[in-house]
């Protein structure tokens, strides 16, 4: 559990204001120009309210420009160096509670696997794998540019795991052939292991 709140500047708003590592922001001390002269202004805790999804949202003001920010992207960038709109990762709330932006709480993973990791009611262990009663067996799919790819039927929970783990490393390969691509991740996956002499 995260006691102690540090602040850090938050980017492109320097000076202007500061995110916290329990998720608070605060808007700074500082003068502004009304027209005629100059107006000090006391920063202040930000209060946030809930966008349409239930994720906490902040306005922040600068040069007359008022935007919406989703707080737990704020903290991705202050401490997670997430790279919004070009980062291939998202930010995630470890305990699933949206409201939760505590540093500790939040981690930078693969949209894959926020969309899989607390899947309800999953027949297998492994994400990408399911038991199929068709087959009578565990199948394991991987979907790759639109495209749904069976990667083998088996008796094996493992096995389908470990076939799905291959592909995950094998996705930039897929050329748009099917076969080819299954018939790969196998021969990657049942490859013998070469003994080091």
């Amino acid at each position: 559990m995260e006691n102690k709140e540090s602040w850090v500047d938050i980017k492109d708003y320097e000076g202007f204001y500061q995110i916290s590592t329990l998720g608070n922001i605060k808007s700074l001390d500082r003068e502004y120009w009304n027209g005629s002269v100059m107006v000090p202004l006391k920063g202040k805790l930000r209060k946030a309210r809930l966008d349409t999804d239930g994720y906490r949202i902040v306005n922040l003001n600068k040069a007359g420009k008022k935007r919406t920010h989703k707080v737990s992207v704020l903290m991705g960038i202050a401490f997670f160096d997430y790279k919004f709109k070009k980062d291939k990762m998202v930010m995630d709330h470890i305990n699933n509670i949206k409201t939760d932006d505590r540093r500790s709480n939040l981690q930078k993973i693969t949209t894959r696997l926020n969309t899989s990791k607390d899947r309800k009611n999953k027949s297998s262990k492994y994400t990408g794998v399911s038991w199929s009663k068709a087959n009578k067996a565990w199948v394991s799919r991987i979907r790759i540019k639109n495209e749904q790819i069976q990667l083998i039927a088996t008796q094996d929970e493992d096995l389908a795991g470990n076939i799905y783990k291959v592909a995950i490393t094998q996705i930039d390969s897929f050329t748009g052939d099917k076969k080819a691509f299954r018939l790969k991740c196998r021969d990657i996956c049942l490859q013998p292991i070469q003994k080091v002499n």
